[in-house]
């Protein structure tokens, strides 16, 4: 009997018996799971919450709790620490059950270790409790229908018996209705703890989708920023630039699947330089996850240079994206960068990179694009949902077009703000362009003019040797033309937008001098006299 208490006594051979799905479930549990000083198994709220229907959650509180404040986790049973031995009758030893209390306290690890010892191999407690899952944003019930489920003898979990082919409106509104299936959280909560997972019916975790998930996200950006900008982006700052990603967003998705993974097994154990130095022909998933989790670091080169192979990849996006750049409008090379980017990164110990590995083959039967009423904004509650549909392994499509809208402004605002953007943008085109490197050498960003005079502007002006009275130089102009649009940057190395109008001039500038403009944009000549001469001081009335 597998011991759930220790992840070390699961064995390869124990998961080679179970279906892929479930071995996957099992490995994913295992990546999570962590002990607490007294023992007890704990598992994160944000696993948690994404987890579908292959996770049973028992809340063990009382009956006055529930309908309190701090509700329950839609989709619960309620089964309080005196009726816990009920679990081991309602459900098999090997599924996996997560109990849920106030705070992760005493009463769960109880009911943990009373299951543990009914038989049940696979328990754990929810770190933090409800308390914890409101906060990270999911939403709770107070609905008193949980006392009437649990009135009612266990029947075995009831599945939508579907054949593969595609599902009708009522199979799919059945599933997305299912309360165990659909989580809710806040927008921001989402952006802070959570990721954007890949339009993929193989995931049995509830999800909010987009093409590709985040890795397809970034290189879209990348994309749009060469097209925006008219130049390349330098693929020695790719590294810096995800680095940066992940330190503001705080998590990264992509996966792969299991056809993938065989498939780079494979071609390393065919490579001379790799076949006597890999695991053992005996060695199964348990022993290949960790491998391929942190190689050592003499084979790290060939291992990635196998891993960046279209073939080996295991999201349809990206190795699409490999085989045909010109669907995608994205230059080989630029996605090539970034997979070794993120392998590297995540081998060098950035816990935040999450690679996910799906199971079976795409036997997809509908498409569900999420759409609010309201729209999306910061507080907004997104509906998190399980593509896993049906006994039958027939799946769906989850897509949340709002939500993927509304994480591209934030992408935005990252590349044109971050520094790492900022150094290796061109001013220009032409003979005339500058490099960061030159910009460096030929430009000192200086406070505006007003500064020593109690000035609060906290904008720098970017001024090179010319005169300030004179117009920008040439390699300002991004388009060639006098009027813009221009670029400049301020004073934290952000690239800022501007039209020509208050080069190198602060807003405390334009403040004062705004009414002497032509149309031009630029000051008048007598404006620009009066602003040189020193404010003479006031004569006091006789």
């Amino acid at each position: 009997m597998l011991k759930r208490t220790d992840p070390k006594a699961v064995t390869s051979e124990a998961l080679l018996t179970m279906p892929v799905h479930e071995r996957l479930v099992k490995l994913n549990w295992l990546g999570q799971l962590w002990t607490a000083p007294d023992g007890t198994p704990l598992l994160p709220v944000e696993f948690v919450g994404r987890q579908g229907r292959t996770v049973q959650l028992v809340d063990v509180r009382e009956a006055e709790e529930l309908t309190g404040p701090l509700g329950y986790v839609p989709g619960s049973v309620w089964l309080p620490l005196a009726r816990i031995h009920e679990a081991a009758s309602r459900w098999a030893p090997g599924t996996p059950v997560v109990l849920v209390s106030r705070n992760g306290g005493p009463r769960a690890a109880q009911a943990a270790q009373a299951l543990e010892c009914l038989g049940m191999e696979f328990v754990a407690v929810m770190d933090g409790g409800i308390s914890a899952w409101r906060k990270l944003g999911f939403a709770t019930m107070r609905d008193e229908a949980i006392f009437r489920q649990a009135e009612v003898p266990a029947p075995p979990p009831v599945e939508i018996e579907t054949a593969p082919g595609p599902l009708s409106q009522a199979q799919i509104e059945a599933h997305i209705g299912d309360a165990q299936r659909v989580r809710w959280v806040k927008m921001a909560a989402l952006m802070l703890h959570s990721k954007t997972s890949c339009v993929d019916g193989r995931d049995d975790h509830a999800v909010v989708g987009t093409p590709g998930g985040d890795a397809g996200e970034f290189l879209l950006a990348l994309a749009a920023v060469e097209r925006v900008t008219g130049q390349p982006v330098p693929l020695e700052r790719i590294a810096a630039l995800l680095e940066g990603y992940v330190e503001t967003f705080g998590h990264f998705y992509i996966h792969s699947d299991t056809t993938a993974g065989n498939n780079l097994i494979a071609a390393m154990r065919a490579d001379p330089a790799l076949s006597d130095r890999l695991p053992p022909t005996s060695s199964g998933p348990k022993e290949w996850r960790a491998f391929l989790h942190s190689p050592p670091e003499a084979l790290r080169p060939l291992v990635l240079g196998h891993m960046i192979t279209p073939g080996n990849l295991g999201c349809g996006h990206l190795r699409l994206m490999l085989q045909h750049p010109e669907r995608y409008l994205i230059r080989r090379p630029l996605v090539e960068a970034f997979l070794r980017a993120l392998f590297s990164l995540r081998w060098n110990g950035m816990v935040e990179l999450d690679l996910v590995i799906l199971g079976g083959g795409h036997e997809e039967g509908a498409v569900v694009n999420v759409r609010l009423e309201q729209g999306v904004w910061a507080f907004t509650r997104v509906p998190l949902i399980s593509p896993a549909c049906g006994t039958a392994g027939v799946q769906i499509f989850v897509n949340h077009p709002q939500v993927a809208d509304f994480m591209r402004e934030q992408v935005a605002r990252y590349f044109t703000t971050h520094r790492s953007c900022c150094r290796w943008a061109r001013r220009s085109t032409g003979s005339s362009a500058r490099t960061s490197a030159d910009w460096r050498r030929s430009s000192k960003p200086r406070r505006c003019r007003c500064w020593r005079r109690g000035c609060q502007c906290s904008t720098w002006c970017s001024a090179t040797r010319a005169s300030s009275r004179s117009r920008p130089p040439a390699w300002w102009a991004s388009a060639g033309s006098d009027r813009g649009p221009w670029a400049r940057i301020g004073h934290r190395g952000t690239l800022e937008a501007c039209d020509g109008r208050d080069w190198p001039r602060c807003c405390c500038w334009r403040a004062r001098a705004g009414r002497g403009r032509r149309r031009t944009g630029r000051p008048t000549a007598r404006r620009r006299r009066t602003r040189r001469r020193a404010v003479p001081r006031r004569r006091p009335r006789r």
